[in-house]
């Protein structure tokens, strides 16, 4: 079976596809999705009419986007322990849309961040130019961050906003959780889709995410990594026992 992965190596959402595949022992190829170039070289290539975004799965000729049908697709066509058992069903999906909200607010604060950070927008451009050259890979980056901007429709709400749907979804997390290693009976999707959701607040240190240093700035809220700082303790255990290091 082909099966190519098309992401964006720091996305939160790819970081979830990627994680379900290997969990479920998916032999893939990746390949590195940029934005406003690999959409129309695979619909041209596929024939495909329908929705398309990073992350994206292709095996023969099936096309399936968004990381939750990615980790329901690797659930059915790989190995290795379940992540979404049937008992647990409706609590795996309410840590996904918990998940969903606090990414989505996220991804508006991180993009406004980027649009002003000249040397944030290259370092997230595979092969950007570097030297006197660097303004080149700048510019190609605005691209990518308003091609996101308009594509998501975002900048319709205040920063503050976004922090607020951040912060009350890390409030909610942090009493569910507790002194618990797990959200349920054990590892499942629900752990995958939270530990993810936490780069929005500080970016994970593994070999799997890969992320320049003004990214990681754009990527952090300072004062949330304070406040919620055992649950990004507890991602990182999950991270360290649970993702391989590929």
């Amino acid at each position: 079976m082909a099966t190519t992965l098309y992401s964006i190596p720091y996305s939160p959402w790819s970081m979830r596809a990627r994680w379900a595949l290997d969990h479920h022992r998916i032999p893939h190829r990746s390949r590195e999705w940029v934005p406003l170039l690999t959409e129309p070289v695979l619909r041209a290539r596929l024939l495909h009419r329908g929705p398309m975004s990073a992350p994206c799965l292709v095996s023969d000729g099936e096309v399936i986007v968004d990381s939750f049908a990615i980790a329901r697709w690797a659930e059915q066509h790989g190995s290795g322990t379940p992540l979404m058992p049937e008992e647990y069903g409706r609590a795996v999906q309410t840590w996904e849309d918990l998940s969903q909200r606090m990414t989505a607010a996220g991804r508006e604060l991180v993009t406004a961040r980027l649009l002003g950070d000249p040397a944030a927008l290259a370092e997230n451009v595979p092969g950007s130019p570097t030297g006197i050259l660097r303004p080149v890979g700048s510019a190609i980056g605005r691209l990518g961050a308003t091609f996101i901007k308009r594509r998501y429709d975002l900048g319709q709400t205040s920063g503050a906003a976004q922090v607020g749907i951040i912060r009350a979804g890390l409030s909610a997390f942090a009493d569910a959780l507790r002194d618990r290693p797990y959200l349920l009976e054990g590892f499942s999707w629900a752990d995958i889709a939270m530990a993810c959701a936490l780069n929005v607040v500080e970016p994970v240190d593994h070999p799997t995410v890969r992320l320049g240093e003004r990214s990681r700035v754009a990527w952090s809220n300072p004062d949330l990594a304070i406040q919620f700082r055992p649950l990004l303790e507890w991602r990182d255990r999950i991270f360290a026992e649970h993702r391989d290091r590929r």
